[in-house]
């Protein structure tokens, strides 16, 4: 008669052992797919793609995104226009680069306004491509430009037709042929222009540049004017001054000037101490200053800038 709760207590402790194995099993399972998933996150700590069953995560380390091995040699964009595919004045371009590694998050952004300068330079450290967008005369343009590694990458917008064209080569990016860049600035009373022959030059290629100050008040005017009537100076994107025109027979003389009266200066720009594939600040303004005591000096009211691109010859 006390056979049977043995028995009965014999059923239990075996349904408690398959149990017990059964959970120790689906928690080996478990704990194997937990290993194999740090694991991998372990072994690259930048940036680590998981398929999970319903989500695709991004797993990115407190370094931030992996550093490509490679890099582009450079990328490059401008605004030209239909008619005749000189430089576009005025557009508004804003620039966003994405890395490789970290897919939909920007790395840099680049806002600028268009001058008389062909080719703008874009950051490439890390950059797969960029998205840039063009505002101009109140329209928006797009153009998607992706980077290939060791290459040159180039970008073109055509307004007003919105065409882009992209090449990636190890070519340098071409230029439109020499254009001539006039640049005006004026007061009421003096108007100064210069005048480059172009602002896209090779190494070694020398810059035409001419200067005029006009008397345009329609009276005379005295003043103490210097001459040189201008002192043009070029700088790094640092703001390092790289080449100054300085001459040692500068002089200052209070001159009557009519009206209509005109200053001029003419002279060539040396490239060959600048750097292909960087960009340089070419700044003027007229060395002219009231007959006043004290003497007020106001020739940076007109001041003249224009980026200058050199390329690779």
């Amino acid at each position: 008669m006390t056979a049977a709760p043995t028995r009965s207590f014999k059923l239990l402790a075996a349904a408690i052992v398959v149990a017990a194995v059964i959970i120790a099993a689906t928690l080996f399972v478990a704990l194997g797919n937990v290993s194999t998933v740090t694991k991998t996150v372990s072994e690259n700590t930048t940036t680590t793609e998981m398929n999970t069953s319903t989500t695709f995560v991004f797993v990115t380390s407190s370094s931030g995104c992996v550093t490509s091995p490679g890099q582009p040699q450079g990328a490059f964009f401008r605004v030209l226009y239909d008619s005749n595919s000189t430089p576009v004045v005025g557009a508004g371009v804003t620039a966003a680069g994405y890395r490789a590694l970290c897919p939909g998050q920007s790395t840099v952004q680049e806002t600028f306004t268009t001058n008389h300068t062909e080719w703008y330079s874009l950051y490439t450290l890390n950059t797969e491509s960029y998205l840039i967008t063009v505002a101009y005369l109140g329209h928006d343009y797009n153009l998607t430009m992706p980077l290939g590694l060791s290459d040159f990458n180039c970008g073109t917008l055509y307004v007003p037709s919105g065409e882009t064209n992209t090449t990636s080569s190890p070519s340098p990016c071409t230029t439109s042929p020499e254009t001539p860049v006039n640049l005006t600035a004026s007061n009421g009373d003096w108007k100064f222009e210069v005048q480059l022959s172009s602002v896209v030059v090779s190494v070694g290629q020398q810059i035409s540049f001419t200067c005029f100050l006009t008397n345009i008040s329609r009276q005379n005017q005295t003043v103490v004017l210097a001459n040189p009537v201008s002192n043009p100076s070029l700088y790094d994107s640092a703001g390092k001054q790289v080449w100054g025109w300085e001459p040692s027979a500068a002089t200052n003389a209070v001159q009557v000037v009519p009206a209509g009266g005109v200053f001029s200066l003419s002279l060539s720009i040396p490239t060959s101490g600048l750097q292909a594939g960087q960009t340089y600040v070419l700044s003027s303004s007229p060395n002219i200053s009231t007959d006043a005591n004290p003497e007020v000096s106001f020739g940076q009211y007109l001041e003249l800038s224009a980026t200058i691109q050199v390329v690779s010859g």
